[in-house]
């Protein structure tokens, strides 16, 4: 199982290295910038891989506009909102708020 940290928050950082099932591999992919305490025997016992990502390869937006273009209906389906450009603090607010939101398109062509 790999589990991906993507907030940069220091105690969802400790949660999910905590709570990391045995012979996972947590990637750190938020930009945490302050220091995250971390306890190592659990990830020797537990045998959890912790690795870091932080930007985009020239190959990896090659590989993902190819997706994009072969399956478009499929990433389609994650959007769950779409906000004008003006409206952009309510989309945050929506997703922060309502666990059924997971991607907000912003449209800077559209006006409230």
């Amino acid at each position: 199982m790999t589990v991906f940290e993507c907030v940069g928050r220091p105690n969802v950082v400790q949660s999910i290295l905590a709570e990391a099932p045995p012979h996972s591999r947590v990637v750190l992919a938020g930009a945490c910038h302050a220091p995250v305490e971390i306890g190592p025997l659990q990830f020797t016992t537990a045998e959890v891989t912790v690795t870091a990502s932080f930007a985009y390869r020239p190959a990896e937006f090659r590989a993902a506009i190819g997706h994009l273009s072969e399956r478009p209906h499929l990433f389609g389906q994650l959007i769950t909102g779409e906000h004008a450009l003006d409206e952009t603090a309510d989309a945050f607010d929506a997703l922060a708020t309502n666990p059924d939101q997971v991607k907000i398109l912003i449209n800077p062509a559209d006006a409230s």
